[in-house]
């Protein structure tokens, strides 16, 4: 029960924090009118190719018709349409406010697990938990980029990889190289960019086993061979085949590309300012009213629970003893991330204080995420986010506001204290939905209702 609990709370909090979506779960979209519509539409292609055509969802000629085109580089998120389908009591608009639910809640479990894996803790995980997965990054996307609210499956293939470096036997190789191959799969079935971080911080991770082991190819000795099968060989007939046919289209026609960093990049205050998504935004717009690009992609705020804990670790680091220093690594090419904050708890160490050893490590003009692995053990766990100053999408895709104007009183964010307002301080309702509305059909798409 104790391990059930954490994904109940979390959803029970979620809809705490965003108290206006509860009564409207069956009649309303958890989306805005920009880029809400393009995944909405998404998880309904995926549902509509697999059980009425009987097709691969990568490919369609309900765009661009009668040629059709590729959805290879598209924000598919094909899990969440694939997890409709066991849901067909539900329409399609409300088995995505399931899956919005489902990102939150299961997202902060795996990290409440991650971090108790490496704490040993049970409450404090579940503060780290709550604080991945209620971010300000995970709320401000959660608005239209449904590929990025499904975060949940990073902490656990990390959670897995680190039992998998560290298996000291055959068969619990195999077992955490086999389960690491099919949840970095499911990684994969959510944005190529999470996919492309679990990679980063799984060479990373591997490489500072094998140095502290002194063989960097320990993974290849001969007691160690079937369990590197059983991890390579599953990923290459899942994550391979998807990054392959990637690599594939982009030399046969190559991605145009968008969202330069220029429009994009993040601006110095941004990680200690609220931006405007929280109750006072106004009070800020002179720090985010200059921001090039739109509020959601440059709002990579830490929040001050996360501020705090950090001074706060930082000023117990004095009791670490001796080879028994933390490491806060900062990948490169990974965006502000609340991650394993379960390992920020200060436990009781033994040994004679001393000067903490804090590394950096890190490039570009974006803040790196932040991972903290505290004098638990000598572990630097890294891993690496995208940022939300850079988006991905490369295909359909409409502004990440419901009038394009980019001010946040304009309309209503999930998770914000603004939802405690009232439907005439947030100015539009969220998207009104029927129970058989169908993406594919432009007179039975929602609509955007403003609040007189």
């Amino acid at each position: 029960m104790k391990t059930l609990f954490p994904p109940i709370l979390y959803a029970t909090m979620f809809f705490a924090l965003s108290p206006h979506l509860p009564a409207r779960f069956f009649t309303h979209l958890f989306a805005d009118a920009g880029d809400g519509f393009q995944t909405y539409w998404d998880m309904w292609w995926v549902k509509k190719a697999i059980v009425d055509l009987h097709q691969s969802p990568y490919f369609t000629n309900y765009l661009h018709y009668p040629h059709g085109t590729t959805l290879v580089a598209q924000t598919l998120h094909p899990f969440n349409g694939i997890v409709s389908l066991l849901l067909p009591f539900l329409s399609v608009g409300q088995a995505y406010n399931v899956m919005v639910v489902f990102g939150f809640a299961i997202g902060g479990w795996t990290a409440f697990l991650l971090s108790r894996e490496v704490t040993g803790s049970y409450w404090p995980s579940l503060v780290g938990g709550a604080v991945f997965t209620f971010s300000s990054y995970h709320f401000a996307h959660a608005e239209g980029h449904m590929q990025l609210v499904s975060l949940e499956w990073l902490p656990l293939f990390v959670l897995l990889w680190r039992r998998f470096v560290w298996s000291s036997d055959r068969w619990t190789g195999v077992k955490t190289g086999l389960a690491s191959a099919l949840v970095l799969f499911l990684v994969l079935l959510c944005d190529f960019y999470y996919f492309f971080y679990c990679v980063v911080a799984a060479a990373m991770f591997y490489l500072w086993v094998a140095r502290e082991r002194r063989d960097l190819f320990y993974l290849f000795r001969k007691e160690n061979l079937a369990a590197t099968v059983a991890f390579v060989l599953p990923t290459l007939l899942t994550s391979g085949v998807l990054s392959g046919a990637l690599v594939l289209q982009n030399w046969k026609d190559p991605f145009l590309g968008s969202h330069e960093s220029r429009q994009f990049a993040m601006d110095v205050l941004a990680p200690f300012v609220p931006g405007g998504h929280w109750l006072f935004g106004r009070w800020t717009r002179v720090v985010w009213g200059a921001w090039p690009g739109n509020l959601n992609e440059n709002s990579v705020y830490l929040g001050l629970g996360v501020v705090f804990l950090f001074f706060f670790v930082v000023w117990k680091l004095r009791l670490c003893g001796p080879g028994r220093r933390p490491a806060v690594l900062v990948p490169p090419g990974g965006g502000v991330r609340d991650y394993e904050f379960g390992a920020y708890v200060v436990r009781r160490w033994k040994g004679d204080p001393s000067r903490p050893s804090v590394q950096y490590h890190g490039e570009g003009g974006e803040l790196p995420f932040v991972t903290l692995c505290i004098c638990v053990e000598a572990v630097p766990s890294a891993t690496a986010f995208r940022s939300s100053s850079s988006d991905d999408d490369h295909g359909a895709a409409g502004s990440g506001d419901c009038d394009g104007s980019g001010d946040p009183a304009n309309h209503r964010p999930i998770g914000s204290p603004r939802a405690l307002l009232g439907d005439r301080a947030a100015g539009v309702d969220p998207l009104r939905i029927s129970a058989r509305s169908d993406p594919g059909n432009a007179t039975d798409t929602p609509k955007v209702r403003r609040v007189p």
